[in-house]
């Protein structure tokens, strides 16, 4: 069944359809990354390459999970994630990590990622 799930996989990547969605889901990643960049939230890096953004929260009052779970109430989908030098345990990282693929399935354009970096930037700066 692994072998068949991965030829499954491999004939839709030969597909346009797989470049167009691929495509669209990086620059909904960077668009989304810019934006938060905008906003003076920290990233990780200083932007994104792929298709996560993880944001650098330790300077933050505030820690992953927290910012999680008030989210997820507004229906952004994150998760809390370790970074680079993290000095707070699992389960109340300094990072947290958004990524674009699920929203692009379901038609994620530039203009709802900018209400998205909006909505997190609510988030973050009001803790």
């Amino acid at each position: 069944s692994i072998i068949l799930g991965k030829a499954i996989c491999l004939k839709e990547a030969m597909f346009h359809s797989f470049y167009c969605y691929q495509y669209q889901t990086m620059r909904n990643t960077k668009y989304l990354s810019n934006k938060l960049l905008l906003r003076n939230v920290k990233l990780v890096s200083k932007g994104s390459d792929n298709h996560i953004v993880l944001m650098n929260l330790s300077e933050m009052n505030t820690n992953g999970y927290e910012i999680q779970k008030k989210l997820e109430l507004l229906g952004i989908l994150s998760n809390r994630n370790k970074i680079p030098f993290d000095k707070k345990n699992i389960l109340f990282t300094s990072g947290l990590r958004i990524g674009t693929p699920d929203a692009t399935s379901r038609g994620l354009r530039r203009y709802q990622a900018q209400s998205i970096a909006d909505t997190i930037t609510k988030c973050l700066f009001s803790s």
